[in-house]
């Protein structure tokens, strides 16, 4: 079960008001639980295509954002720690993260880049 699957079941049980105690057969109502959330991202899928486009493929942060479904947070902040972690281990040996941090985490755009990487041209 993939981790977000399973934060999103985790909250599922927690937000019910029924003790697990007091469940009879806690199995099959576990699973009916899990179908459930199943079938609720199946229907989300189908909804919009947008919603298949994960954050990084975004050209800034901002606008990644402002297109992420609000019911998706979860999966979008494990998302961007991962991709501020790679880029982070790999901005002293590769100056392209350093510019993707610029440029998706900061919102530089292309021209300010320009500006700051190349500045004795602009005389």
């Amino acid at each position: 079960m993939p981790r977000i699957w399973l934060q999103d079941f985790y909250v599922q049980v927690k937000c019910i008001n029924v003790p697990l105690a007091d469940v009879d057969e806690i199995e099959p109502y576990l699973f009916k639980i899990l179908r459930n959330l199943h079938y609720t991202r199946l229907r989300r899928k189908g909804r919009s295509p947008i919603s298949e486009i994960s954050i990084a493929e975004y050209d800034s942060l901002e606008r990644g954002l402002v297109a992420a479904d609000r019911r998706d947070l979860l999966i979008v902040h494990a998302d961007l720690r991962e991709i501020c972690e790679y880029a982070c281990q790999r901005k002293s040996t590769a100056a392209r993260a350093s510019i993707f941090i610029l440029r998706f985490f900061f919102g530089y755009r292309p021209s300010e880049l320009m500006k700051l990487l190349w500045p004795q041209e602009q005389q």
